[in-house]
């Protein structure tokens, strides 16, 4: 099928099962990631519609590297390559990349449709040039995309089983 005549919501389901996969094929060697991924990625939506994505943004951001700089939103794969993502524990990992996949395709790199922070890191764009109705368009967008990756982590990674 033609790149362009893919509707919008085709882009993120296709952005969201990649991610999604990406994660499987990590959780292979480490199934405590791919589980905690599946948690967060379940329990996102709920978090920014109760707090705004910028708070949810910040959340994650913190959860996953206190200080770390980000060089390149969106850009994942450089992200994940380096010794210190690997030194991290499974649910740091997780929060790192639930925060780069969400940066990636705000950041117009997951699909020439969207492009809502116009390059930067979502956060510093929430904090230092959005204006309230461009955060509540990215709000928007983020649902949306989560939607298709809540489906696709639910179908594809294995659950966190609660003990009994």
């Amino acid at each position: 099928m033609n790149d362009f005549l893919r509707s919008l919501e085709q882009e993120r389901a296709k952005f969201a099962f990649e991610s999604i996969f990406q994660v499987k094929e990590r959780g292979e060697e480490d199934r405590e990631l791919e589980k905690k991924y599946r948690s967060h990625v379940r329990s996102a939506s709920t978090l920014i519609l109760t707090n705004g994505l910028g708070n949810a943004l910040a959340f994650y951001q913190s959860k996953f590297e206190p200080g770390t700089k980000i060089e390149t939103p969106g850009d994942v794969e450089n992200f994940i390559n380096k010794d210190n993502f690997n030194n991290l524990k499974p649910e740091k990992r997780s929060y790192a990349l639930l925060y780069f996949y969400l940066s990636k395709w705000l950041a117009g790199k997951g699909s020439d449709q969207v492009n809502v922070t116009e390059g930067n890191d979502p956060l510093q764009w929430t904090i230092n040039n959005a204006t309230s109705l461009e955060v509540l368009q990215a709000t928007q967008e983020t649902l949306a995309l989560l939607n298709w990756m809540k489906r696709f982590a639910q179908a594809i990674l294995e659950e966190e089983k609660e003990e009994e």
